[in-house]
């Protein structure tokens, strides 16, 4: 058990969310500064399924690769010389097989790569694993293979993974809790002597069937925010976000986050971003302004009580734009991706809080095409965003979900341009593009 408190640091977290430093200027718009693509792309792999940020080095997942057998996946490590990002290794793991999903999620601190196979089948159908990478010099090795402890079927150990210095936690959505089936959890990780250790096991208060627990997680300091996103909260997949602080002594779950206006198959969890004194909970299954349109929360601690502070919608929200498959917060600003947007193309939406609400002040527009699915993943690192689009297709070769990743960085207020990607990503201050 870890006894110490972190100190302020960089947080990055893999899946569908991540936290970042401090915020420094209000935005008026962001412009991209590069698009990523696998040296090696090919139909189908869905590069930019999982995305995660740390300083000069950023990991790209693309689980649906298939260099050993279908779905098998893997994942890329980019790493910034000057203002360039360079890729400088695709990352595999030593027993890699079919229908692992490795690189279904991937987050980096420092020199420290974190690879999810949720699928992988080590102790029974879908136990899953966890692969852990480090740098050394200039070349990037595995290091260590994690399998929970208690590892069984249908687990799906590696669902989310997210990592800070020689602290990590690892999501099993499927986990069990006695006879009760999918309940999930979360293993914390404390690296000791060069060595990655299994040391807590966290569970929800209120277990039930099929909560899967642990699809999204994230961390800040000493605090932990889990989502449970089919969770029954007066409805199937009303879904529910678990708050965890280390006191010094153990971690204890402190909050249970719910919508206040939450219905039935919202999916409320599915992903998740916490910072200091406030978190974001996304719910892209929320029907308020049409099917699956979507919504996200914002939380804040006062005292020692967590309320909801704030809601996030679209301003011209439409069925089908699942608002909210990612979220991430830092301070005073959140961002939500809508993949759905526009037949698919995507959006990421910038919202400020503006001490009374918190407003949409910007929107980061995905690349030109239907079916990209830009905004289904994204990482914050101070004033670079990271995002994923896994559905790109392959505009010279005509291929199908290869999948791509873009960054970008903020043009400070008082700017008012507007200007419109050409072909790839672009940005926007208040206006968007005109759904056909």
């Amino acid at each position: 058990m870890r006894t110490w408190r972190r100190t302020a640091a960089i947080i990055v977290c893999g899946v569908l969310i991540v936290s970042g430093a401090a915020r420094s200027t209000r935005a008026a718009a962001w412009v991209q500064q590069q698009r990523l693509v696998a040296d090696d792309a090919a139909d189908g792999d869905q590069f930019g399924g999982s995305v995660s940020l740390s300083g000069n080095t950023l990991v790209v997942g693309a689980a649906y690769n298939d260099d050993n057998g279908s779905r098998s996946g893997s994942a890329y490590v980019f790493e910034r010389t000057g203002a360039t990002w360079t890729q400088t290794i695709k990352l595999l793991a030593s027993d890699a097989d079919g229908s692992n999903y490795f690189g279904r999620s991937a987050a980096v601190s420092g020199t420290t790569v974190f690879v999810g196979a949720p699928y992988n089948s080590d102790n029974g159908t879908y136990s899953g694993s966890a692969y852990i990478f480090e740098k050394s010099g200039a070349t990037w090795s595995e290091t260590q293979k994690l399998i929970a402890t208690d590892a069984a079927a249908y687990g799906r150990f590696g669902s989310a993974v997210c990592v800070d210095g020689d602290f990590a936690v690892v999501g099993a959505a499927g986990t069990d809790c006695g006879t009760t089936t999918r309940v999930g959890a979360v293993y914390l990780y404390d690296k000791v002597g060069g060595t990655w250790t299994e040391s807590v096991k966290l569970m929800a208060s209120d277990p039930l069937q099929g909560d899967h627990f642990g699809e999204a997680v994230a961390i800040d300091e000493n605090r932990l925010i889990v989502g449970t996103p089919d969770k029954n909260v007066g409805g199937y997949s009303h879904g529910a976000a678990y708050i965890f602080e280390d006191n010094g002594t153990a971690w204890v779950q402190t909050a249970k986050l719910t919508a206040s206006d939450g219905y039935a198959d919202d999916q409320f969890g599915i992903s998740v971003d916490i910072r200091g004194d406030y978190a974001v909970v996304g719910a892209p299954s929320n029907d308020d302004n049409g099917d699956a349109s979507g919504s996200a929360y914002v939380f804040r601690k006062q005292g020692d009580t967590w309320s909801e502070v704030g809601k996030l919608l679209l301003s011209d929200a439409a069925g089908g734009d699942e608002f909210g498959t990612s979220v991430g917060i830092d301070e005073g600003r959140a961002f939500v991706g809508a993949i759905g947007d526009a037949y698919c193309t995507g959006l990421v939406a910038v919202f400020e809080d503006n001490g009374t609400d918190w407003e949409e002040t910007c929107r980061i527009l995905g690349p030109a095409g239907s079916y990209n699915f830009f905004g289904n993943a994204l990482s914050l690192d101070g004033d670079t965003l990271l995002v994923g689009a896994s559905w790109e297709l392959n505009s010279e070769e005509y291929w199908y979900d290869v999948g791509a990743a873009y960054l970008f960085t903020p043009i400070p207020e008082p700017t008012t341009m507007l200007l419109v990607g050409t072909g790839l990503a672009g940005f926007i201050g208040f206006a968007r593009r005109r759904r056909h």
